[in-house]
């Protein structure tokens, strides 16, 4: 059980890491322009100017697809149902002394919690392999670089001259490699629970 634990709450923290990481989708323009694109904002990077990377966050909500604001929902209802998960199997644990006279509370503790981590995993990692998916099969244009759209570039960054407006085709960023080791750490822990 311990290890089960153990495994889960790496999993979650690596699932908490992963909203906030802005490498969900990568773009790579000759040697010195890439474009990264989490799922709070967007970054880019080109060595001809002297700014270095320049972030922006999505202006707002309801401007992004849909398909963009349930990934951002489910990735937070995981983040939620795990720390729930991560409550109920610290309740369940051999070394809690809460419960400790009652066996069968702490079983139901423990399956409960494996439960609950299970259902976190179900969330998070539908949603980075969607998004994967998405990155393969479609062309998203709400990340397209337009230096002639209002506000200028990508979320209103006007460094990209020298790009046309290009409807790309983005790379798994290391959001997503995260993402799916977590998914993998909270199966074996909540099947081991």
């Amino acid at each position: 059980h311990v290890v089960g634990f153990a495994l889960s709450t790496l999993g979650f923290g690596l699932t908490v890491m992963v909203i906030y990481l802005n490498c969900w989708s990568i773009y790579s323009h000759g040697p010195g322009t890439y474009m990264q694109s989490g799922l709070w904002n967007i970054c880019v990077r080109n060595a001809s100017t002297e700014r270095g990377e320049v972030c922006r966050q999505f202006y707002t909500a309801l401007s992004q697809p849909r398909f963009f604001q349930v990934v951002r929902a489910l990735m937070l209802m995981a983040v939620a149902v795990g720390a729930i998960a991560l409550f109920v199997s610290t309740l369940g644990t051999a070394c809690a002394r809460r419960f400790s006279e009652h066996a069968s509370t702490k079983t139901k503790l423990t399956c409960a919690g494996g439960t609950l981590w299970l259902l976190t995993v179900l969330c998070s990692r539908v949603v980075c392999s969607s998004f994967g998916v998405s990155l393969v099969t479609e062309f998203p244009g709400w990340l397209r670089v337009s230096p002639t759209s209002p506000g200028g570039g990508v979320g209103g960054l006007s460094s990209f001259g020298e790009l046309q407006t290009l409807y790309t085709r983005f790379s798994f960023g290391a959001a997503l490699y995260t993402g799916w080791l977590a998914g993998a750490f909270i199966v074996i822990g909540g099947a081991l629970m």
